[in-house]
Formats: structure tokens, sequence, C-alpha cells
């Protein structure tokens, strides 16, 4: 544990190369017809569960105590948590990157 790596993840980064460490973690051992098909299919759970989470957020945050929240605050935070939302989301840069490594994979084990 107490070799394992972490992540800034308000750095877009970091955050790439900790969740290429972790697809690398979890495809060691598959072979590769089945790894690329889970490779995609992790990559829409987690543009789901990121969506999710910040609409979840938001529907939280505006719920909260909206008489002592003006309407400009809430603006202010909706804003905030949408440049967050796009900022979070797996972009399609970085699925090229995910789809690279599993081709080099692939690459290396024939």
């Amino acid at each position: 544990m107490s070799d394992e790596k972490f992540a800034d993840f308000g750095d877009e980064e970091s955050r790439i190369n900790y969740l290429n460490a972790k697809f690398d973690d979890l495809l060691q051992g598959i072979n590769n017809l089945y790894g690329k098909e889970l490779m995609e299919e992790l990559l829409r759970r987690l543009e789901k569960t990121i969506s999710t989470f910040h609409q979840d957020v938001k529907s939280l945050i505006v719920g909260l105590q909206p008489d002592k929240i003006s309407g400009q605050e809430s603006k202010i935070i909706s804003h905030q948590l949408e440049s967050k939302q796009v900022a979070a989301e797996v972009s399609p840069a970085s699925q090229a990157v995910v789809q690279e490594e599993v081709n080099n994979d692939s690459r290396v084990s024939e």
C-alpha cells in the first residue's frame, strides 16, 4: 500500500496517468479481444458515473437551504459545477491514449 500512487484528480494529466495505470493492472492476463471490449465498457461507465455524480451534486446544492443562497450565488455554484464537469469527463483525447495503450499491449502479447 505504501508504493501505491496517489493522483491529483484536479489535474487532468495526473488523472489520466492514474487511470491508465489502473487499467493496465485490470487488463493483465485478459485476452486482447475481451480486454478491448472491457476497456470500452469501462470508459462508457466512467463517463456516465461522472455525469450522474455532477447532476446529483448540483441537485443537492440547489436543494440545500434555498432561502440562504441567493439567486446569484446559486448561478455561480451551478456554473462552477458545470465547468468542473467538463474538465472531469473523459475526453476523446483521453480515450485515444487509453486505446493506444490497449493496442500496444496487444502488439506486445502477439
